[in-house]
C-alpha cells in the first residue's frame, strides 16, 4: 500500500491541492511542511508548495527531499511569468528553511508539479538572477536544477505544450530512466486521457557521496582541459572537488596524486601536463603558490604542486568561457528577457527595480539595489541596462562566490540577519 501527505490550497472556494505519496514498505515519513503563496508579497495567498521528507526503510541513514507545487496559470502570459519568476524563488527559500529545521541540508531533493512554464530553464535563470542581484536565501538545489525531459504533457485547443515537470538535484540524484509519454494529436480530456495533464514519471537513483565528490572533481577537469560541456559548480563544490585530488590532505596536490586522479576519472590522453599548461594560461602557475613557496622553505622537495587557490583560480579562468555558449548562458538571457517584458534588449533602472521588486521575495534592500543597478548600467549604452552588462555582472558575481562561497546564501548559517528588512519569521507560513 502507499502513505500520503496533502496540503489544500488556501483558496475557500476550492477543495483542491498538493499530495504526496510513496510506498509505505519503502519509504518512512520523518517530517512534512509547506507554505502558501501568491503572486508577489502584497497578493494574498492563493496557491501552496508541499515538503515531504522521507527514509530508506532499509538504511534509515538514506534520506529524500521531496516538493510539489502549482505555480501561476497562463503559460502564455507575459505578466504571469512575472508572477512564476515570484513563486519559483520563493520556493527554493522556504525549501532552504525546511530543510535547516529539519537536518536535511545535504539530503537529495526531488521537485514536482504543474509549472505553468514552457521552458524550465526560464524559470531556473530568473531564480538565479534574483537569487545574485538580491543576495536572497536559496536552496543549493537551485544551482544543480535539472528537469527529466519529456514531451508535451498537455493539450488543449489553445496549447501543445509542457508543463509538468519532475525536476532533481543532479549533483546527488542520476536520472536512469523516463516513462514513454504518448504523442497527443487531440485535445485532452479524451476517452483515453481522463485528465488534461498527462503523468510524468522518472526513475532515479541516489548518488553516494563519494560519487560525488569523484563528479565534481571529473568536472572541474572537463572544464579546465576543454574536453567536454560541464555542470557549473559551486564554490562549495570546488572545494570538495580538491579533495579527490588532495588524498594526503595537506593542501597541495603533488603530480604523482594529480596523475592518479587523472586516471581514475578516465580522460584519456590527459596527464599533468594537460593542467599545468592550463595554469600557465590561467596565469596561475607559480611552482606550486604560496603554500608551495612555504613547503620548500620547510625544506620538503616537491618538484611542483597546486594548492587551492590555483585549483579554483583555473577553475574560474575557463568556466567563463565554457558558460558563454552553455546552458548558462540561455539561462541568462531567458532571465533578462523576463526582467525586461518590453524585449527591447535593454532596460532603465525603473524598469528593472520595478520588475525586482515585483518578482523579490522579501522587501528590497533599496540602498543594495540601488548599487547593483548601477553596476549592471552600461557606459557603452548611455547608462542602460544591457544583456551584455547582465551577463557580465553575473559572471564577475559567480566568480566571485567561487572565490568566496559564503557570498551566496545558500544555507542559513549564511543568511545575514536583515532584522525588520527581511525578518526570518516569513518562511514557512
Amino acid at each position: 500500500g502507499f502513505d500520503s501527505t496533502w496540503r489544500k490550497r488556501p483558496r475557500n472556494v476550492s477543495a483542491d491541492g498538493c499530495a504526496i505519496a510513496w510506498r509505505a514498505r519503502t519509504f518512512g515519513l520523518l517530517a512534512t511542511g509547506g507554505y502558501n503563496f501568491g503572486s508577489s508579497m502584497s497578493r494574498t495567498a492563493d496557491r501552496t508548495c508541499l515538503f515531504t521528507l522521507l527514509h530508506w526503510r532499509r538504511d534509515p541513514t538514506v534520506r529524500l527531499l521531496v516538493a510539489t507545487t502549482h505555480l501561476a496559470r497562463n503559460p502564455d502570459s507575459a505578466r504571469q511569468l512575472l508572477a512564476r519568476g515570484y513563486q519559483y524563488g520563493s520556493l527554493f527559500r522556504e525549501l532552504l528553511s525546511f530543510a535547516h529545521r529539519h537536518n536535511a541540508m545535504d539530503v537529495p531533493v526531488v521537485l514536482t508539479g504543474d509549472l505553468n512554464a514552457k521552458d524550465c530553464d526560464e524559470l531556473a535563470g530568473i531564480a538565479r538572477a534574483l537569487a545574485m542581484l538580491l543576495s536572497s536565501p536559496t536552496h543549493p538545489l537551485l544551482w544543480s536544477v535539472v528537469d527529466a525531459p519529456t514531451p508535451a504533457t498537455t493539450v488543449t485547443e489553445e496549447r501543445h505544450l509542457r508543463i509538468d515537470y519532475v525536476l532533481y538535484q543532479s549533483e546527488s540524484l542520476s536520472l536512469t530512466g523516463i516513462s514513454n509519454l504518448p504523442r497527443l494529436r487531440s485535445p485532452i480530456p479524451n476517452a483515453v486521457h481522463p485528465s488534461d495533464h498527462l503523468p510524468v514519471s522518472a526513475r532515479l537513483v541516489i548518488r553516494p557521496h563519494w560519487a560525488r565528490i569523484e563528479d565534481d572533481a571529473r568536472q572541474w577537469l572537463a572544464c579546465v582541459s576543454g574536453n567536454t560541456a560541464v555542470r557549473p559548480l559551486s564554490g562549495d563544490a570546488l572545494r570538495t572537488a580538491f579533495t579527490f585530488f588532495d588524498k594526503a590532505g595537506t593542501g597541495l596536490v603533488s603530480p604523482l596524486q594529480l596523475e592518479a586522479g587523472l586516471q581514475s576519472l578516465g580522460f584519456p590522453g590527459l596527464d599533468s601536463s594537460t593542467v599545468r599548461a592550463a595554469l600557465r594560461q590561467a596565469g596561475c602557475e607559480s611552482e606550486g603558490g604560496r603554500r608551495g613557496e612555504e613547503a620548500r622553505q620547510a625544506g620538503e622537495e616537491r618538484s611542483w604542486t597546486m594548492d587551492l587557490d590555483q585549483f579554483v583560480q583555473v577553475y574560474t579562468h575557463f568556466i567563463n568561457k565554457v558558460s558563454a555558449s552553455s546552458s548558462t548562458a540561455r539561462q541568462l538571457d531567458l532571465a533578462f528577457a523576463a526582467l525586461n517584458p518590453n524585449h527591447s534588449g535593454s532596460a532603465t533602472r525603473k524598469e528593472l527595480h520595478a520588475a525586482l521588486a515585483h518578482m523579490s521575495t522579501a522587501p528590497l534592500d533599496e540602498e543594495r539595489v540601488d548599487e547593483i543597478l548601477t553596476e549592471l548600467e552600461d557606459a557603452k549604452e548611455g547608462g542602460k541596462i544591457t544583456v551584455a552588462s547582465f551577463t557580465a555582472w553575473m559572471a564577475r558575481r559567480y566568480a566571485s562566490s567561487l572565490g568566496d562561497p559564503s557570498v551566496i546564501h545558500d544555507s542559513m548559517e549564511r543568511v545575514p540577519n536583515y532584522g525588520d528588512i527581511w525578518p526570518l519569521q516569513v518562511y514557512n507560513q
